[in-house]
């Protein structure tokens, strides 16, 4: 399973839950399979370019979005992008103070570390 199908998975379900759809919901709008959406959330599925452009058009989405934050093919000594990814999914969707909160919790808690 690749990094990069967790990582754009993982963005499409937290639009789709922030938008307050079901699976079988997003699946009827973008004309497609909710067996194949659940596979495209979990990353077990290589999805094609025609159905991201179906599923980000449903999720009322720029499509570029999926793909902030990605570290690039070739450098593969960075650490997998996974978990700053579902950071940055969870705050995408925040208003400006609840992210500058979070910040806030961050730096807090990184703080003790130090």
């Amino acid at each position: 399973m690749s990094d990069w199908l967790i990582v754009i998975g993982a963005r499409i379900r937290a639009s789709r839950i922030s938008k307050g759809l079901s699976q079988e919901r997003l699946a009827e709008m973008s004309e497609l399979n909710a067996s194949y959406i659940g596979k495209i959330e979990r990353g077990e599925k290589n999805i094609t370019v025609r159905s991201l452009e179906k599923v980000t058009t449903a999720l009322d989405m720029p499509i570029s979005e999926l793909f902030e934050h990605i570290k690039p093919i070739g450098h593969e000594n960075i650490p997998a992008p996974y978990t700053l990814a579902k950071i940055i999914t969870m705050l995408q969707n925040r208003t400006e103070t609840d992210q500058q909160k979070a910040l806030e919790l961050l730096q807090l808690v990184l703080s003790w570390n130090d």
